[in-house]
């Protein structure tokens, strides 16, 4: 008996083709904006001094044979920066920001005191820690995006 239903699930198994599922990569670029003759240039960014701006870019693949959905890539703002706030054009993905790593808003609240009382107000950008687009589309096979955003050395 455990032969027949052993056959019979491997025939049922091998009569259903693999399942398609999206396979998203993520390379992340960084470089510093250098004026030269008066244009912003991009340039290695192994050292930054304070004052400089970066430009990270994610480069976000699917390399997969099936759309992804809902994708929510992250990136870190790093340690001893300042996030430099752009307007967000694009209609696929709306921008959110977190001071914890885990509660994201497009504009993150903080509680404050004022007149002796605790209100919440929009946090500095000073405080924000990450980045992350959600994807309000499905992410299609093949499909790459830059994602980019900049930040100022303390």
């Amino acid at each position: 008996m455990k032969k027949i239903v052993l056959s019979m699930s491997l025939v049922l198994f091998s009569a259903f083709p693999s399942f398609a599922k999206p396979d998203i990569k993520i390379d992340l670029l960084s470089q510093k904006i250098v004026k030269e003759n008066g244009k912003d240039v991009l340039k290695d960014s192994k050292e930054a001094k304070p004052g400089q701006v970066l430009l990270y870019t994610l480069k976000v693949m699917n390399k997969g044979n099936s759309a992804a959905r809902k994708l929510q890539p992250v990136a870190n703002i790093p340690e001893n920066t300042i996030y430099v706030p752009e307007k967000n054009t694009s209609k696929d993905y709306k921008v959110q920001f977190s001071l914890d790593g885990k509660n994201y808003s497009e504009t993150p609240m903080v509680k404050v005191k004022e007149n002796g009382k605790d209100v919440m107000k929009p946090a500095t950008i000073d405080k924000y820690k990450k980045i992350k687009w959600l994807f309000n589309k499905d992410f299609a096979v093949k499909q790459t995006y830059n994602l980019t955003y900049k930040v100022k050395v303390k």
